[in-house]
């Protein structure tokens, strides 16, 4: 099992994400918000990670309006991420995702604010996680200088 502790996952964020990612509109003089609530974390595969979102029943659809958008998928889905680490791995912690709030060319040709999930993945890898396509994305997709907050 891959673990790895707060202070890691958080030197790990930094040290993956282009520097330029970070919203200088949104705070000028400070760092992108990161907020990592547990004090470790598991660090998924990539296939794991693919085989929780290939079984995850979210209902993306357009029917609920302000209840069913990006912000509350990504919320549930990492409700969902840390019921799957707990009941279907056996484990006692959290996966290392988490929400992320910014820019995302995949989402509106990133013109438009948009929540989505992140993940730290085993062999130092990070990606994005659209919970309305169940995609993964690689970490260049966000546009620079727009990601505000990542929270676990």
């Amino acid at each position: 099992m891959s673990t790895i502790s707060k202070h890691d996952l958080f030197n790990a964020i930094e040290r993956l994400l282009p520097v330029d990612t970070v919203d200088t509109c949104w705070d000028p003089d400070g760092p992108l918000r990161v907020a990592l609530d547990d004090t470790s974390f598991y660090v998924p595969t990539l296939e794991e990670v693919e085989a929780f979102l290939e079984q995850l029943d979210l209902d993306t659809s357009d029917n609920h309006g302000e209840a069913c958008d990006c912000d509350n998928i990504a919320k549930e889905l990492d409700v969902e991420a840390d019921k799957y680490a707990r009941d279907d791995l056996g484990l006692n912690l959290e996966m290392s995702l988490g929400r992320a709030d910014g820019f995302f060319y995949w989402a509106q040709d990133g013109e438009e604010r948009h929540h989505c999930n992140w993940v730290y993945l085993r062999g130092d890898e990070f990606k994005w996680i659209d919970g309305k396509t169940m995609e993964c994305y690689e970490k260049e997709r966000c546009r620079p200088r727009s990601l505000r907050a990542l929270e676990s």
